[in-house]
């Protein structure tokens, strides 16, 4: 019977505190007992969160027969403390400039070298990098790391402690990395929209496809408005809302139309609009000097997302939140100790390995359905949907054209959601949807009778389930 057997028998038995008259069952308790410290003493070099939570856990479903022999609350928590200490051979470092990692960190828990390649790097052609703050050591500035797309899965492959994010400090990174995996080229990077990793990412990669996280242009356009006083207009005007999509689904046009249909919204719009203008031109679009452009800091190429579209690939980092959140749950505290980052880090390293295993057996990632037919049809609408207010968004609503496809899901918005529904997604969708009166004129087309209805989800959902969407 091994340790945590012998826990689990005692903690059924219904003994009575004092009862333990018999030596033979004395002598039960204190070996009991002593197997419950050693138990808390590997917990507590095992994991790295606080002495009360280690406490906490190690004591569920203990007798209490055997509560009354172990020491006190806080003589138990001094003693997580000092095994602690003397399991870690090295003082925690205070600086960046700390001679040497202990040999315990230098592996996973398979006995592999940690975080040496288990997926191969070489072999995945796209990858999304990102930096991540809460969790990492108060003498280091971020932990950046890169991720691949390996099989439908979205993969950690390389972590990176950084001290800050300066151009040269990524310069090092990447040159590292690449002394690793010499054979890496990437075709495909998705990042956030900064300066210095993308000049060393086109240094080290000339002919890598940088993208920016489409995410950041929806946040980045909002942020401008509440700092310069239009969050209230932007909140009340439906209007004004309503031109400031467009501009956003600039995005959304291929990229030669894109200076175009900027100076079609210029021409536009009034001087309400002139200083978001003149920030997406001096940021995104380059403004006019002479009969060319300035150059600008994120070019069209690079945040543009037409030709992620129609290859169905991704156009956010949101994967990256994710595990984001993943990481700081399995963290549980702000800028931990460097043993503890690593202790836990080697811990997730252990998932990330069953991730590896999942992708390589042919085993679809929970967010990707099983019926490949059924995921087809639902891209094949979404780019029929974009492509719709792609060409639609020069036009006046009057003269909306829509496929028989979009005419369709138009009337299953009105008939289950209603106007409201209706014109909620004609208006924050620009192209999308024809204007009411438009609608009005299908639907007498079809010599049918329609009535609005409050929105019933469970009615939509059973509806797109039996059309397999």
């Amino acid at each position: 019977v091994n340790d945590d057997d012998c826990i689990i028998i005692l903690s059924s038995l219904p003994v009575d505190v004092g009862t333990a008259n018999n030596l033979d069952e004395v002598e039960f308790h204190e070996i009991t007992t002593n197997i419950g410290i050693e138990q808390l003493r590997q917990e507590s070099e095992q994991n790295q969160t606080n002495p009360h939570n280690i406490l906490t856990q190690a004591t569920i479903g203990v007798p209490d027969e055997v509560r009354i022999q172990l020491p006190n609350n806080h003589n138990l928590k001094r003693n997580i403390r000092r095994w602690r200490q003397e399991n870690t051979t090295e003082p925690t470092p205070t600086s960046i400039d700390f001679p040497v990692i202990p040999q315990k960190y230098h592996e996973t828990t398979r006995d592999n070298i940690f975080f040496q390649k288990d997926v191969g790097q070489e072999n995945a052609t796209e990858f999304f990098i990102d930096g991540t703050f809460k969790v990492v050591p108060q003498i280091f500035f971020q932990l950046f790391a890169i991720h691949a797309s390996y099989r439908d899965h979205v993969i950690p492959v390389t972590f990176v402690l950084l001290s800050s994010k300066k151009e040269e400090i990524y310069q090092v990174m990447v040159d590292e990395i690449i002394q690793l995996a010499p054979a890496w080229q990437p075709q495909r990077v998705m990042m956030d929209f900064e300066k210095a990793t993308i000049n060393v990412f086109n240094r080290a990669f000339p002919v890598v496809e940088l993208s920016g996280c489409y995410f950041h242009i929806c946040q980045s356009v909002p942020r401008f408005l509440l700092t310069h006083g239009f969050k209230q207009l932007y909140e009340t005007d439906v209007t004004f809302a309503d031109n400031i999509h467009k501009i956003i689904a600039l995005a959304f046009i291929e990229p030669s139309m894109v200076i175009d249909g900027f100076v079609l919204l210029c021409s536009n719009l009034d001087y309400d609009y002139q200083q978001l203008l003149d920030y997406i031109g001096d940021n995104y679009i380059g403004r006019l000097r002479g009969r060319t452009r300035r150059q600008v800091s994120y070019p069209i190429d690079f945040w543009n997302i037409v030709t992620r579209v129609k290859s169905d690939l991704h156009r956010t980092n949101n994967n990256f939140e994710g595990w984001h959140r993943k990481l700081n749950c399995a963290f549980q505290c702000s800028h931990p100790s460097l043993w503890t980052f690593l202790d836990k880090l080697i811990k997730e390293e252990n998932n990330i390995h069953s991730d590896i295993i999942n992708a390589m057996t042919g085993r679809q990632p929970p967010c990707v359905g099983n019926d490949s037919a059924a995921n087809k049809d639902k891209h094949g609408f979404l780019k029929d949907f974009i492509d719709t207010s792609t060409s639609n968004l020069t036009k006046s609503s009057n003269y909306f054209r829509c496929s028989d496809t979009i005419k369709n899901f138009a009337l299953l918005l009105y008939i289950l959601g209603g106007k409201l529904t209706y014109e909620f997604i004609q208006l924050n969708l620009p192209g999308s949807l024809s204007n009411l009166t438009m609608f009005n004129i299908m639907i007498s087309n079809l010599n049918s009778k329609f009535s609005e209805e409050e929105f019933q989800f469970d009615q939509l959902q059973k509806h797109l389930d039996d059309l397999n969407v």
